[in-house]
């Protein structure tokens, strides 16, 4: 099943790092090219160039998928959106951290396989120094095409929401649309942006945080789950404790809205109860 919050903006609207598959499919062996001519003075062009300029170039491509996949899993733990100057210094340490990493592991499997002993000191004192470099240059690459991607996003996917008596203006581009509180399914984080969904599968998404949309919302018709979902109180049936003391949400079933999961934190759990019950007085 799917969680409350399957949508993935990113894929469905737009590639937020894109072309970059194919920009670093070109520019690794570059790299790698480069860091030849900085690091050896006498090139002869032969097998054992070959090889070794065919060993650093996987190299290249495995550090390089590594701070990719480090990349996509920030914008879902710690999005540019909420904290930018934060999101930058974590992404640049923590993905030439691993990227340096990755090539010191794979240097010292390769040195151990085809000299039978570790890696030279020079090495990490002269090679290491020169690929931190390229890893900062590879931060502001994908630093470069997301803000640009950023800037050409269609203008209809991004928005703010004003409180109303009766529900939350969403402004879209150039139209307002009201979302009555009770249509409200459920609120949650897709990526940089909260997600409104409504009973319908209407989705609107909110250049907003969820905190700062929470604080909009009538605490009696609205509960937070967790960190990233909240639901409305028609949306749920009941729940059931697991073993864990976290609370599996019971859904009414609805025609449009469909596999959808939500739980509730085990520090959460017991507030959700009270609110539930006395939804259930009323």
């Amino acid at each position: 099943m799917k969680s409350a919050c399957s949508l993935n903006l990113k894929s469905t609207y737009w590639n937020c790092y894109s072309p970059d598959i194919k920009l670093f499919l070109i520019l690794i062996p570059l790299i790698a090219g480069f860091n030849y001519y900085l690091t050896y003075s006498n090139i002869r062009l032969n097998g054992f160039l070959l090889l070794t300029f065919t060993l650093d170039t996987l190299q290249g491509y495995m550090a390089w998928l590594s701070v990719r996949h480090l990349i996509i899993l920030l914008d879902e733990k710690l999005p540019f959106h909420f904290q930018p100057s934060k999101r930058i210094l974590v992404q640049v340490f923590f993905t030439t951290l691993v990227g340096l990493l990755v090539i010191s592991l794979t240097t010292e499997m390769l040195s151990l396989i085809f000299k039978g002993e570790f890696a030279s000191v020079d090495f990490y004192t002269f090679d290491l120094f020169i690929i931190s470099i390229w890893f900062l240059v590879i931060n502001g690459i994908y630093l470069t095409l997301y803000f640009h991607n950023r800037s050409i996003i269609p203008t209809e996917h991004e928005g703010m929401a004003v409180r109303k008596p009766e529900g939350l203006t969403v402004r879209a581009g150039n139209k307002e649309v009201l979302v009555p509180f009770g249509e409200i399914f459920h609120i949650c984080r897709d990526g940089d942006y909260t997600l409104i969904e409504t009973f319908e599968a209407e989705q609107y998404f909110l250049h907003i945080s969820l905190k700062e949309l929470e604080n909009s919302l009538p605490t009696f018709d609205f509960f937070r789950l967790n960190r990233g979902v909240i639901m409305n109180r028609k949306s749920i049936k009941g729940f059931h404790v697991m073993e864990t003391r976290k609370l599996e949400i019971i859904f009414f079933e609805t025609k449009k809205v469909v596999n959808t999961q939500a739980f509730v934190s085990r520090t959460r759990a017991p507030e959700f109860k009270k609110w539930f019950a006395i939804n259930q007085v009323a």
